[in-house]
């Protein structure tokens, strides 16, 4: 399974020189310290589903099966605060790249379960919280804002 990237992406993920600049600056990696949780560990869990960009030796000398839910897990811990690419002496552009990630993986159908959870209740409700069109307006009550309400809307 390859990991379907707009091509600038792809070069960041293999231009990374693996220096370990950003996994300090990390607090994902600061708060776990675990390899995998740091922008190095994630490029290298991104590289190894580009299946496509290695040789054949490559694919040979690597013995580990890629566990897809935790790359899925490393993407979406990602704060994307872009202490990463402060750090990154080779000024690539790793917050636009997990957030690129997080999208090609949810096309493929392996985001977090509760993403998708959303998704299905916008897809089918039309909004985040699951309300029922005609209970939507009724949160504006407890905010104190004078929000004029069209009794007689159209609802969609």
């Amino acid at each position: 399974m390859s990991l379907k990237l707009p091509s600038l992406q792809k070069t960041d993920i293999f231009a990374c020189a693996q220096c370990g600049y950003c996994v300090k600056k990390c607090p994902v990696y600061n708060a776990v310290s675990w390899e995998s949780y740091s922008p190095r560990g994630r490029l290298y869990l991104l590289k190894q589903l580009q299946d496509e960009n290695r040789s054949f030796i490559g694919k040979l000398l690597t013995k580990e099966k890629l566990d897809l839910k935790e790359v899925v897990q490393r993407i979406y811990d990602c704060a994307i605060c872009g202490r990463c690419e402060e750090a990154c002496h080779l000024e690539l552009n790793l917050p636009s790249l997990w957030a690129k990630a997080r999208e090609a993986l949810f096309s493929m159908g392996v985001a977090p379960q509760l993403l998708t959870q959303v998704e299905t209740t916008i897809l089918s409700r039309k909004n985040v919280f699951g309300m029922d069109a005609e209970s939507r307006g009724d949160w504006v009550i407890y905010t104190g804002v004078d929000a004029p309400l069209k009794k007689d809307a159209e609802i969609a």
